[in-house]
């Protein structure tokens, strides 16, 4: 199937939501202005990646007992759960919220996730509890900055100051945290269609992850 094909099958959203665990990666199709940027650059249908979070895998359970979406990106409109604020760069949202603002925001916008088989254990999730205050108060480079942070670890091999996070270098660095990512390549030398079913990302520890699944949230 090609993915235009693959694009018009989709699965309801309240239909994924049980099979959801930590790790899991989204995919987006969007329709803001440095979407079309990223999009042509790396000649992929994708231009955001986030990670799903159980609740209760980093102690939030008493905070909120919904699905959680760690990402980064430019948008203001929903408060992170961690520092109570409206920020860019990483945050912890609420992800049904997230993804069903965005569905409402733009047309033509799509979805996709990728289940991450892994041995998922206390020590894991401990490191990536440990990981996140680290990089919360950080920021989201402007498109300049994230093309120069891009190019810089993808041909370079070079290691972006841990100031500024776009969101597959989010990703990347989380899943390094977890210790399911090779260092071979710096965080910021991931983009988007790295985690998606075009990409290669090599993991560790026999982990690797699902075929994209499309999926259409209800608005």
């Amino acid at each position: 199937m090609n993915n235009i094909f693959d694009q018009n099958w989709y699965v309801k959203l309240s239909e994924l939501n049980d099979s959801f665990q930590t790790g899991d990666v989204i995919l987006v199709h969007g329709r803001y202005p440095f979407s079309v940027v990223i999009e042509a650059v790396q000649w992929s249908p994708w231009s955001h990646s986030a990670m799903v979070i159980r609740p209760e895998d980093v102690g939030m359970e008493k905070k909120y007992d919904g699905l959680l979406l760690w990402e980064s990106n430019e948008l203001t409109n929903i408060p992170d759960l961690i520092t109570g604020k409206a920020k860019t760069g990483p945050m912890l949202v609420p992800f049904e919220e997230r993804i069903v603002s965005t569905a409402k925001e733009f047309k033509g916008v799509k979805f996709a996730c990728r289940h991450l088989y892994a041995d998922r254990n206390p020590a894991m999730m401990a490191k990536l509890k440990e990981f996140m205050p680290t990089v919360i108060n950080t920021t989201f480079p402007s498109t300049g900055e994230m093309g120069r942070m891009l190019l810089e670890g993808r041909i370079s091999n070079k290691k972006a100051d841990n100031n500024m996070f776009f969101c597959s270098m989010l990703v990347a660095a989380t899943y390094m945290s977890m210790k399911l990512l090779g260092t071979g390549y710096p965080p910021n030398a991931y983009e988007p269609r790295d985690f998606s079913n075009a990409g290669t990302v090599p993991l560790l520890k026999r982990a690797f992850l699902g075929k994209e699944i499309f999926f259409k949230p209800q608005i």
